[in-house]
């Protein structure tokens, strides 16, 4: 697969952790294009995160979850238990607090804008949050490795 723009995590991912990337297959991304996609290609980068380290990047958390799909139901469950249901296609990119994550519209084209869903805590009934980031997939990932070469 030709690589247009996540070079940095291709050349420099396996520099920064004490892991290898762990890629997914094309098989696989076509597998998640049928469920998650309605067969239809995912953006150009979310294919490359995919077939660069979509089993294990060491600047995108994935939580317990052990597979793409696995993470994709959990993300889909948690905007369900909070009677959510996003109304297009999405793909969830990154989680943190075990609830909150990252999350890419497919129909935005190839580099498209990542939105957040986050919880607060109005009077302790926590209240989703969404968002959307300034970052795109690929601007996250350079800026978190920029980061992890600086030592944080």
């Amino acid at each position: 697969m030709e690589i247009l723009y996540l070079q940095q995590l291709r050349d420099e991912g396996n520099s920064i952790s004490h892991w290898p990337m762990q890629p997914i297959s094309l098989s696989e991304i076509e597998h998640l294009e049928q469920l998650y996609n309605n067969g239809n290609p995912f953006p150009k980068v979310l294919r490359e995160f995919l077939y660069i380290a979509g089993n294990y990047c060491p600047v995108i958390d994935m939580g317990i979850e052990n597979t793409q799909e696995e993470c994709q139901e959990r993300y889909r469950e948690l905007l369900l238990n909070e009677g959510k249901v996003l109304p297009r296609p999405f793909f969830g990119i990154d989680v943190w607090n075990g609830d909150s994550f990252l999350y890419m519209y497919l129909d935005e084209g190839d580099n498209p804008l990542l939105r957040t869903v986050y919880y607060i805590d109005e009077a302790a009934g926590l209240m989703p949050v969404h968002e959307i980031t300034q970052f795109t997939l690929q601007s996250i990932i350079e800026l978190r490795i920029e980061l992890r070469k600086e030592g944080f």
